[in-house]
């Protein structure tokens, strides 16, 4: 529930503190950028999203969870589509791998270590930082 939670607000939502699903110290890796701590991770969403004109969901696919007490891991395949009006076909726009290490704390599922990997569709701001994991 916790990723599809997290997606749910991220794309559809337009919930912006995303951060409120990361612990304190969380890490988060994407495509080689990484951003430490709550307030750094806030700082990664801005800019992301919906467009005025079009509407991003991100399909979660393949997931691999792993449970073992309070920690869990999960790896999941994502492919983000866009879907511009209701009488264009959706479109692409990107897809990629996500690892993530979970932890529970006071009865509720968060993100310790998120790494995110793009495999279609990424943007120049990676340029210097991507490495295929």
């Amino acid at each position: 529930d916790l990723i599809s939670n997290y997606y749910w607000d991220m794309t559809s939502s337009g919930r912006h503190a995303l951060n409120e699903y990361y612990v304190e110290d969380a890490t988060l890796d994407v495509n080689g950028i990484v951003y430490n701590g709550r307030k750094a991770i806030q700082s990664a969403y801005s800019g992301s999203g919906e467009t005025a004109t079009s509407k991003f969901h991100m399909l979660m696919n393949n997931p691999k969870i792993r449970v073992n007490g309070d920690r869990a891991t999960a790896e999941t395949i994502w492919t983000g589509v866009i879907s511009d009006t209701v009488r264009v076909r959706p479109r692409l726009y990107e897809q990629g791998h996500e690892y993530d290490e979970l932890v529970k704390q006071d009865g509720r599922w968060y993100f310790k270590k998120r790494v995110i990997t793009s495999y279609a569709g990424l943007t120049e701001k990676y340029d210097d930082t991507y490495k295929e994991r």
